[in-house]
């Protein structure tokens, strides 16, 4: 992106259910009745036998026992019902996902694969021969050429930006209306706000230098009679030897738009 300078130049789980057997009362075996003596004169009760209650009433036992069968028998059906309308475990339980067949999904080394053999569009203005990338601006009508490696990663409506794979620098190209600047108050104005090692103007053109932060960066102007174009290298210091064989080399292809 721009400097400082070229900115302002640029404008810019439920409950358990209880088990209902086990909560149904035990089943109790029947009373024996009352036995009769056989002696016993006709239209007289028999004694009671020892050990039995003598005010109890015949068939009470016999009662008791047969009220007790049926609780237990309610109880049984009760629980054979519940345990046949029941949901079997799992019955309601969400389907589990069909797998992809081999035709429907493609294996991790085959999509990287393709990623890797495939070949990016190029962008607009954008042509590579003989090993280089050259460019020329679709709304400012500006040129510049690079390395073959170099890329666009940003790309607006007045500029663009290009880093390579193999290099640390960086280059930026923008074009912008001009609102009465020159080669002078451009430097003059960089002067103010950067520490220069080098400049140089003529009369449509100025270049200044100079080193930040641990980067080295080199901006060049053209000034026409209606646009600035810019033309700016940013790299460390550490990389200075590559970041100057590349200027030196590339600076000559760039060339400002036609009016």
């Amino acid at each position: 992106m721009p400097n400082q300078v070229a900115t302002q130049l640029l404008g810019r789980v439920p409950p358990a259910t209880p088990d209902p057997i086990a909560a149904t009362t035990p089943l109790q075996a029947p009373v024996a009745a009352p036995s009769q003596d056989s002696s016993a004169a006709p239209g007289q009760a028999a004694a009671p036998t020892p050990g039995q209650n003598s005010n109890k009433r015949p068939g009470r036992g016999r009662t008791v026992g047969t009220i007790a069968a049926c609780a237990a028998i309610i109880a049984v059906a009760g629980a054979a019902i519940f345990f046949v309308t029941s949901p079997g475990k799992g019955e309601h339980e969400p389907a589990a996902p069909t797998p992809a067949t081999t035709a429907d999904a493609a294996t991790p080394e085959t999509s990287a694969a393709t990623s890797a053999n495939a070949t990016p569009s190029p962008s607009a203005g954008e042509t590579r021969a003989d090993g280089d990338v050259s460019y020329t601006d679709p709304h400012y009508g500006f040129q510049l050429r690079l390395p073959g490696d170099y890329a666009i990663t940003s790309d607006s409506s007045d500029g663009v930006v290009f880093s390579s794979t193999s290099s640390q620098v960086t280059v930026s190209a923008y074009a912008t209306a001009r609102q009465g600047e020159t080669p002078e108050n451009i430097l003059s104005a960089y002067e103010n706000n950067y520490p220069l090692e080098y400049k140089a103007s003529g009369d449509a053109w100025c270049v200044a230098s100079w080193k930040s932060d641990g980067y080295e960066y080199y901006d060049k102007y053209y000034v026409t009679d209606g646009y600035l174009y810019y033309f700016s290298c940013k790299y460390p210091v550490s990389a200075a030897q590559t970041g100057s064989d590349l200027i030196e080399a590339y600076i000559q292809y760039f060339k400002p738009g036609t009016e």
